[in-house]
This record gives C-alpha cells, sequence and structure tokens, in this order.
C-alpha cells in the first residue's frame, strides 16, 4: 500500500500531536492515516526531546495483554505509541495511565483507536490530561483532494473518484492508485466495479465491516438502500426495528465512515455503494421481504422514485405505477420523478403496464420525442376503451400531446 503524504493537512496534523498534551488518542475508524500520524509525531518528538520511543500492537498485547501498562510504569520517559488497545488488558491499561506522573516524566502517549468503544475514554479524561483528535480533524480535506486529483488526466473519472472519495483518506488512495494504472476505458464501468476493482471493497470488509456484529452490518446494508436514510424511517420497517437504534450508535461509534444530522444517517460514499450490493446475498425471500417492506414505506412517504426504485430491486415496480397513476406522479411530484419511475422500470413491465407506458408517453413528450409520444399514445389508445379507469387520464395526454406538437 502506499504511504500517504505527511504534508499540507496532514503535516499539520502531525503539528498538533507534537504541541499536545501528555495523551493524544487518534479516535476514527480505519483508513483515517492514524498509524502513519502517530509514528511521525513520535519521531519529532523523540528528536526534540531525546526520549526514546516504544510501540506496542498486536503481536506485543497477543504475547502479553499487561506487556504496555507494565512498560508504562517500569519506564514512563518516553515516547509510546500504542495501538490495538482493544485487544489488551484495558482496564490495567487504564490504572496504569492514570498512575504516571506526567508533568514530572514527560512521557508522552499517542494511541490510536478505531471507535470509541475500544478503550473507557470518558474514565482516563476526567484523570489525565488527554486531547482526542476524531475523524472530523482526521478527514482528508477538499483542497486536498482537488489537488491529489490533478494527476489524474482524465476529466470524467476526476469526477468519479471525487465523488467516491469524499473525505476518506484510504478511499483517496486506493481510488487515485487505481486510476493511474487503470485503462482509458475505464469510465464506463459503475461504481461499484471501481470499489471492487481498486481494493477499496476488500478494505472495506476486512477493516471495517470486520468491527461490526452481523445485526449492524445488515442495518448498514438497509441504510445503503435508501437515498436519504432516517433513524425513524429504519426504525418503522417490518421486521427490523432496532435499526433505528443501532444506526444511531454506530454514528457516534464510526463517525466519519456513518454520521448523523439530526435524524438522517450519511453514509460515506464508497461504503454505501459496496454495502447496497450486499443484499444480493441475502436469503432470496427475506431480501424481496425486506425490499417489498421499505418499497411500501417510501410510498406512504411520497417517495416514490425511491419506491420504485427498491421495488425494481424485489421484481415489481408495476405495483406502484399502478397504485399511484402516472397523472398524480406528474402533479404532485414533478417530471424529474416521473422520468426516475421509467428509468426504475424493466421493459417487460413497461411492455405489460399500460401506466408505464403512459408514463414513458409523457417522458418522450417533454423530450422532444413528439412522433414517439403520438405512435404510443395510438398504441394506448387502442387499449384504453370507454369506461375505462384511465380513459381520463389518457384524454388529458392527448390535450396535453396537442399542445406539445
Amino acid at each position: 500500500m502506499l504511504p500517504m503524504a505527511t504534508d499540507g493537512h496532514q503535516g499539520k496534523m502531525v503539528d498538533r500531536i507534537v504541541a499536545g498534551r501528555s495523551i493524544v488518542v487518534l479516535c476514527a475508524p480505519p483508513g483515517f492515516g492514524k498509524s502513519q500520524l502517530a509514528r511521525a509525531a513520535a519521531r519529532r518528538i523523540s528528536a526534540a526531546s531525546g526520549m526514546a520511543v516504544a510501540e506496542f500492537g498486536q503481536i506485543e498485547h497477543h504475547a502479553d495483554p499487561r506487556a504496555a501498562a507494565n512498560a508504562l510504569l517500569a519506564e514512563p520517559e518516553r515516547v509510546t505509541i500504542l495501538e490495538d488497545v482493544h485487544v489488551t488488558d484495558r482496564s490495567f491499561l487504564g490504572l496504569a495511565l492514570e498512575r504516571i506522573n506526567f508533568d514530572r516524566s514527560g512521557a508522552r502517549v499517542i494511541m490510536t483507536i478505531s471507535q470509541s468503544g475500544d478503550f473507557p475514554l470518558a474514565r482516563l479524561a476526567t484523570r489525565c490530561p488527554i486531547d482526542i483528535l476524531d475523524a472530523s480533524a482526521l478527514r482528508q480535506r477538499p483542497q486536498e483532494t482537488a489537488q491529489l486529483l490533478k494527476s489524474i488526466p482524465r476529466a470524467k473519472i476526476r469526477a468519479r473518484i471525487r465523488a467516491l472519495v469524499g473525505d476518506w483518506p484510504i478511499a483517496m488512495e486506493l481510488l487515485c492508485a487505481w486510476a493511474a494504472r487503470s485503462p482509458d476505458g475505464c469510465s464506463s464501468w459503475n461504481d461499484l466495479d471501481i470499489v471492487r476493482e481498486s481494493r477499496l471493497g476488500e478494505f472495506i470488509d476486512q477493516e471495517v465491516l470486520a468491527l461490526l456484529s452481523a445485526e449492524e452490518r445488515s442495518a448498514l446494508v438497509h441504510a445503503s438502500l435508501l437515498d436519504l436514510p432516517d433513524i425513524d424511517f429504519l426504525a418503522s420497517i417490518s421486521g427490523h426495528r432496532s435499526d433505528g437504534r443501532i444506526l444511531a450508535d454506530l454514528a457516534f461509534r464510526l463517525k466519519g465512515l456513518v454520521d448523523r444530522r439530526e435524524n438522517s444517517i450519511i453514509l460515506q460514499n464508497a461504503l454505501r455503494i459496496w454495502l447496497r450490493d450486499a443484499v444480493e446475498v441475502f436469503d432470496e425471500d427475506k431480501r424481496v421481504a425486506l425490499l417489498v417492506s421499505m418499497a411500501d414505506q417510501c410510498s406512504a412517504r411520497g417517495r416514490l422514485a425511491e419506491a420504485a426504485g427498491l421495488a425494481r430491486m424485489a421484481g415489481d415496480t408495476r405495483h406502484y405505477a399502478h397504485a399511484h397513476g402516472a397523472l398524480r406522479i406528474w402533479i404532485v411530484h414533478g417530471f424529474s420523478v416521473l422520468r426516475e419511475l421509467l428509468e426504475n422500470s424493466s421493459p417487460q413491465d413497461i411492455a405489460s403496464s399500460i401506466v408505464l407506458r403512459m408514463i414513458e408517453c409523457i417522458v418522450h413528450m417533454k423530450a422532444g420525442r413528439i412522433n414517439a409520444a403520438q405512435d404510443l399514445f395510438e398504441s394506448l389508445a387502442r387499449e384504453v376503451g370507454p369506461g375505462h379507469p384511465l380513459t381520463k387520464d389518457l384524454e388529458i395526454v392527448r390535450v396535453t400531446l396537442l399542445v406539445y406538437g
């Protein structure tokens, strides 16, 4: 893996750690460059103070869960990097940190954790001088993203990567490396293929989703299926009432990848794309039941384009078109929703549904394809005879077509 740059914002973060309190905790999900920042800052502190640097990670913790704590108590006057503290004797380590007289020793501790539950920070913060730098501090800045993207010659790919990266440093690193070695024709790839081929999906599986329980992963998949996920909506899904509570907790624990704004849940875009594909691995009956339940909830809230997309994934868009009617969708929700409903429908569904073909006629008409709209209208007129429930709707389409024509 390519090393992350430590100039620009990364350099400023090293300065901030060096100038920080005796204990600095870097708390952010995987992929925010915590280890590299910790090592760069430790080297800088060591060079200025003459103190030795000691590192404790999984190898040391697995060999002896109390090794780091014992070393701190025996020889506190050094710079100590603590990683993977979730596999230590955390209670004993916390007591050791409380025992050290940092003012006298001048010792420094830099700890990296992936989520707040990895170490009892609340207790430590009440007893020791501590700085906590979270994902908001460690995130990739827009100006840094723009500068790094200049190395990609193709503007279309730059825009795609910018959308996938967001402010996640590892996404920037892996996607830029992928773009540098990818063929020119990759602009036709879909987002999921890009996330997979760049190995970002592999990173998500191995480093992020591995931190979560099956129930938590399931709740994230459900959120990824929605354009606008919110806690109340997710808590209303049949059979998944706990999703809202779980996602509120994840937004606290995995800030930077799962964020909360009031009741809305915002997923990092590449993570959302990777999770959204995961619904395909569900048991078929459970998958369909989930998608239909979510589509019903979207439909009840007037989110018809979203409902159509979910229904399409479940294998049924005709139900939503017939339930709401082409003209009502157009009048209440606007043409863009009407067009999205059609785009989310399969050719087979369109061919077998009068309402969807009426929507197709309207779309042709609005796009200026009057001859195509006229041909489709005449086909519909032969099917919609006197007394048909859609007679009035078709008459309105006819008059509108005259206006457009």
